[in-house]
Order: C-alpha cells, then sequence, then structure tokens
C-alpha cells in the first residue's frame, strides 16, 4: 500500500449569491422578472448563495491515477482549485503532502507577457526545481511541446493548443508529486492527445499523484486505477473505473 498524499474530509465551497436587481430596463432584468430561477439543492434557503461543492471526502497514495469526472458544473473544477491552493475551501480540510502542478486550462498558469522560455523556468522555481535541474531537461520540454519555433516568443501570442502543449510538457516533465490534468483532450489535436496518453501512462509507474480530468471516458477506463464521480457538486461514487463511468452516465441521462 502507498503513502497517502492527499486526503480530503468533509470539503465544501461556497458562493455568495449575486443579486438580481429588479426594475431594470435591460433585457437581462426583463428575463429574470419573467422566468425566475428555478430553486436547488445547491442554493440555500435564504439566499445566501450557492454550494458549488458539499460534504466531499476521499483519499489518495502516491501512483494512483485519479479519474474525476461529472457533468459541467459538477464542482471539478472547484474541487481541482482547492487542491492546487488556487481558492480556499468554505469548510472541511484539505492535507496535500508534496508539490503541486496544474494544468487548468489553455493558459496552463503562464504569465502572458513573458516568452515560453521564460515561463519554463518560472514554473520550474515555483516548484522549487533547481535551475540546473530545468536546463537538463529544457529541450526535452520544448520538443515534446514541439514549439522550438515558438520558444522565444510571449505566450500571449500562443494559441489555446499551444499553450496547452507546452503546459502539459511543462508539468510532466518537472514531475511534482500531485499532478492535475484538467480537459487536456478538450482543446489539443489528435496527434498531440495521443503523445500526451502515453506520456501519462508511463509517469503513473513514478509513484506520482495524478488527477485526469476529461469527459472521454474511454481514455479513463485506460489510465485511471480510480474515480471520483461529482454531481450537483456531491461525491456520488469514488472506486474503480467501470462503475464510476456507470455511475456518470446515469448521472447526465
Amino acid at each position: 500500500m502507498g503513502t497517502h498524499v492527499l486526503e480530503v474530509q468533509n470539503l465544501g465551497k461556497s458562493y455568495p449569491a449575486i443579486p438580481i436587481q429588479r426594475g431594470g430596463s435591460s433585457i437581462r432584468d426583463l428575463l429574470q422578472s419573467l422566468f425566475p430561477a428555478r430553486s436547488s439543492n445547491r442554493i440555500s434557503q435564504n439566499g445566501d448563495g450557492f454550494w458549488a461543492l458539499r460534504n466531499v471526502s476521499f483519499s489518495a497514495e502516491q501512483g494512483d491515477v485519479i479519474g474525476l469526472l461529472g457533468h459541467n458544473g459538477a464542482g471539478k473544477t472547484t474541487l481541482l482549485r482547492i487542491i492546487s491552493e488556487v481558492t480556499e475551501p468554505s469548510e472541511g480540510i484539505v492535507r496535500v503532502r508534496g508539490r503541486v502542478g496544474s494544468l487548468l486550462g489553455a493558459n496552463a498558469g503562464f504569465h502572458p507577457e513573458l516568452t515560453g522560455r521564460e515561463n519554463i523556468y518560472l514554473v520550474g522555481a515555483l516548484l522549487s526545481v533547481e535551475r540546473k535541474k530545468i536546463d537538463t531537461l529544457f529541450d526535452e520540454i520544448v520538443a515534446f511541446a514541439e514549439l522550438a519555433r515558438f520558444i522565444d516568443e510571449k505566450v500571449k501570442h500562443y494559441s489555446s493548443g499551444m499553450g496547452i502543449r507546452l503546459g502539459f510538457s511543462v508539468a510532466t516533465h518537472l514531475l511534482p508529486e500531485i499532478l492535475i490534468l484538467d480537459e487536456l483532450l478538450a482543446v489539443s489535436d489528435v496527434g498531440f492527445q495521443v503523445k500526451a496518453l502515453r506520456r501519462v501512462h508511463s509517469i503513473s509507474t513514478q509513484d506520482r499523484l495524478i488527477f485526469f480530468v476529461s469527459h472521454n471516458t474511454e481514455a479513463i477506463l485506460e489510465l485511471c486505477n480510480k474515480v471520483l464521480v461529482l454531481h450537483k457538486g456531491k461525491s456520488i461514487f469514488f472506486g474503480s473505473p467501470s462503475e464510476a463511468v456507470n455511475k456518470y452516465l446515469d448521472s447526465i441521462k
């Protein structure tokens, strides 16, 4: 049995309600007055806001590849942002042992005014990777991302696909203890998807904890040994990939 590198206990994240302005003249105001928002089990009774996550608990060990399934708005990104310490939970406890590297969007957390080269070293510094180590991996990172011609261009000029390729390559070569890959397959081209999945499979044997978020259930079944299914901000299953996929498909019917 491996070592727990992540423990989540009764995790919850709430957001304040956005007040609806009555009597306005905009089209949005008119529609809100004609079609008021329906009640939801995620909206508090007193109108204080809603829970993006509630009562989520699980633990993960070194070597786990955790799939994360759920429809849009189920709370996946909120959970990953909390684990990445981008935002704080409203309740519950998250214990993280090790560095977290996150690929949570097409910009991969890069600074848009810096070049690809500068961002590689910036991310490395944030992950406490020594510059000499980054030097030895630099050419491999750039080659995997297929960005040799553009590595000295500012990232703000990169396409979404270019940002994903570089972010994925940096994260999977600098190898933090916890690696979060959010919707990798949604943006990158097919050729890079195949290469990236092979890379994830290869590093899954190196005692790292990987979170893999995708609506591609075939990729989830192929790569993951455990899957967490979220539905309306709550955990409805955590366990074997095959059972998880069935739960997920049932939840979106």
